[in-house]
Parts: structure tokens; C-alpha cells; sequence
């Protein structure tokens, strides 16, 4: 069906800033079962804008044929078009050019496919607004988020001499439905293909991503696996640009991150054992443990952006082995798994750490100790700060 182009309805339309998210071409913005009435503005957009271009640019100037047929529209040629119909307004997206090349296409038992160089997700759009992917904008933001993360994943990865042995070049797999409720996420070991299925999923990605990455070390039979695997996936994670992983308010569309809010109520609330209770016995004592230590090492309250991960694994660590010993259910916490392999990245290398992962086996010759004196060091060390 012909699109036309009319000038004086795009210059209303741009003229309220919120519309020039539109100038992203993200694909869904493209199709009508997504993007509704929105749609006719945003191919209109696309004719007028490349008739501009080409117009006083040529059309050499925006599209290269190797090694794929590319458009390439800069920022400022945007902003150019923008004016030249008469609005004031100034287009400056952060997404800006990051999804070109990237497919959408339909998926059975998915809204929508959407496929990149480095990963494929299937995914369940949502309509209740306590979920995340209820829009385009959720989840273009998403996507933002895991192409930033997982390129800055690998590169933290690319400095090991272990790098040629991980997962790293195959295509991940996300499926995604956040109304399943199955937890924040988990990954298929005979398979590799990542599963994020409640709300929250925002925190879990990069995390399970790094499973995929060691996904042929994940059926070693040890019981020290866990502590590496699981403490290596959070250590990664949430000692990385944090905004890839941050929660999202759905109402005011403000970052946010469940460790902070923890650590805010347990702080206002005087550690009176609130916060924790159902989750704990002895609640207060815990959250009385909790505080003392995150204080004691510097911790702040404030701000999203002070609060440290590491730190507030740390001081979790502290609590449960203070307020419960050796209680082995207790020892068997992701803040215990993060904080052990903090311990072992900072007091001996991640490549070391790195290559536990890949053989378990080998812990005592790589560390030149036993995980079992290892584990009893960091809980000598946790317990004397």
C-alpha cells in the first residue's frame, strides 16, 4: 500500500518532543499490531526523511551494499530534516543507529522474534503494567540494555587466557515471558537457551548470559560447581555498569534496584526486622548484622548509584554467617556464592576464578589450596571486618 507523505501533519507531530523517539526506526514501530495509528507517522517519516537525504546528500551518501544492503542516517542529517519541516525540537537518542540491522519477525507462542548478530528473543508482550515489556519503549530499553551488557560482558572476558574456550560466538537464545512467574531467570543446560520469566527479569539477564558463555562446564559433578558457577555469574554482573541490570519503575519509568531498597528499609526501619521477616528467622538480629557491617566498610544509603553490589553481598554474608553460623542452607545463598568469589578475584586474579569454572577439578592446583580452607579464609575474612 503507497504512503503519503503529508509535511505539515510530521511538523505537528515532531513538534511535541515525545514523538521523536519515532526517529530510532526501531522495527516494531514499524508494524500495526504494535505501534497502532503510530505507524502511518512512522513510515511517513521514513519516505520523507531518505527523499531529504537523498535529495542533498545523494544517495551514495546513506547506502552501502557490503557486506549487506545498510542505510546509514546520522543523527545530524535528522536534525536537519527536522528543521527544514519547520520544528524546533532536537533529536538526541541514545538508540540512535544502535538497532540497525536488527529483524523483527513473528514467533509461535511469541508476539514478536526479534533477531541481532548475537542473540535472538522470542517474546511475550505484555498488558498489565506491573510487567516490563507492555510497550515499544520498554522494550527497546530492554534491548539497550543487553546489547550494552553483554558487549561490555565480553570484553571484561576477552582480556582471560581462558577467553577461546567460552561460549562467547554462538547466537543466545532469550525466551521471554515475564507471566510465568518462574523465577527471575534460568538456563537450559542441555540447550543453552535463557529463560526470563517473572517481572524483575532486568536483573537476571546479564547474569544468565554468563551461564551461557560456560554453558559446556555446567554438568561438572562437584559441589564446589555452585559456589563458582553462581558466584562468578553475580560477580560479573554486578560489578559491571549496573544500569544494564537496574529494575525499571513502570509508573515514573525511574531505575531501581531491589538491594538498594532493601538497604534503605532496613535502615529507616531502625533494623526492627521488617524488612526480613517471613524471609528469615530472627529477622532483627540479621538486619541488626546486616547494617552494622555496610555502615562499619562505608556503605551508602542515598543513592541508587552509591549503593555497592559487592558491598551489600558482602555485608548479607557477614549477617548470615554471624546471626546463623555454619547453618548449611543458610551457606547456601547467592550472596555468599558472590562474595567468596569477590574474595578470590581480588585476592588472587578472575582469570584464576575463570578457569575453577572450567574445572572444578583443578580448584587446589590452581589456587594452590583446598576450596574447603579457601571458604574457611573468606568467612575469617568476612567475620574480622
Amino acid at each position: 500500500m503507497e504512503v503519503s507523505t503529508d509535511m505539515n501533519q510530521l511538523q505537528t507531530y515532531y513538534s511535541n518532543p515525545d514523538n521523536l523517539r519515532t526517529l530510532d526506526f526501531f522495527g516494531m514501530r514499524f508494524m500495526n499490531a504494535f505501534n497502532g495509528e503510530d505507524t502511518s507517522y512512522t513510515k511517513e517519516t521514513a519516505i520523507a526523511l531518505y527523499k531529504y537525504i537523498e535529495n542533498k546528500y545523494g544517495f551514495d551518501s546513506i547506502v552501502s551494499l557490503d557486506p549487506q544492503i545498510q542505510i546509514n542516517v546520522t543523527k545530524d542529517m535528522k536534525n536537519e530534516w527536522l528543521k527544514s519541516i519547520g520544528v524546533s525540537n532536537i533529536y538526541d537518542s541514545m538508540y540512535d543507529g544502535l538497532f540497525t540491522g536488527y529483524r523483527f519477525t513473528n514467533k509461535i507462542d511469541y508476539d514478536i522474534g526479534v533477531i541481532s548478530s548475537f542473540a535472538e528473543y522470542y517474546i511475550v508482550m505484555q498488558e498489565d503494567e506491573e510487567f516490563l515489556l507492555t510497550s515499544i519503549d520498554n522494550l527497546e530499553l530492554f534491548l539497550y540494555q543487553n546489547l550494552m551488557g553483554v558487549a561490555e560482558l565480553k570484553e571484561r572476558l576477552s582480556i582471560s587466557s581462558y577467553y577461546n574456550k567460552l561460549n562467547t560466538d554462538e547466537k543466545i537464545i532469550y525466551l521471554i515471558d515475564e507471566s510465568k512467574r518462574e523465577g527471575a531467570g534460568y538456563v537450559n543446560p542441555s540447550n543453552g537457551i535463557v529463560h526470563l520469566n517473572a517481572p524483575g527479569f532486568e536483573a537476571a539477564h546479564i547474569h544468565e548470559t554468563v551461564h551461557v558463555f560456560f554453558i559446556d562446564y555446567l554438568k561438572q559433578h562437584n559441589t564446589l560447581l555452585t559456589y563458582l558457577q553462581e558466584g562468578l555469574a553475580c560477580y560479573l554482573s554486578n560489578t559491571g555498569n549496573n544500569t544494564y541490570s537496574y529494575l525499571i519503575n513502570h509508573v515514573n519509568n525511574e531505575p531501581y534496584c531491589k538491594e538498594h531498597i532493601y538497604v534503605t528499609k532496613i535502615y529507616t526501619g531502625g533494623c526492627n526486622g521488617e524488612t526480613l521477616k517471613g524471609l528469615y528467622e530472627n529477622p532483627q538480629v540479621l538486619e541488626k548484622n546486616f547494617m552494622d557491617y555496610f555502615i562499619d566498610q562505608g556503605g551508602k544509603i542515598e543513592s541508587l548509584e552509591d549503593c555497592s553490589l559487592s558491598l551489600y553481598a558482602d555485608a548479607q554474608s557477614y549477617a548470615l554467617l554471624k546471626t546463623y553460623g555454619d547453618n548449611v542452607e543458610h551457606a547456601k545463598s547467592y550472596s555468599i556464592y558472590e562474595s567468596y568469589v569477590t574474595y578470590l578475584v581480588n585476592n588472587y586474579s578472575l582469570d584464576h576464578v575463570i578457569g575453577a569454572n572450567i574445572d572444578c577439578e583443578s580448584f587446589e592446583e590452581i589456587f594452590g589450596k583446598s576450596h574447603e580452607i579457601m571458604f574457611d579464609e573468606w568467612k575469617e575474612y568476612i567475620l574480622s571486618n
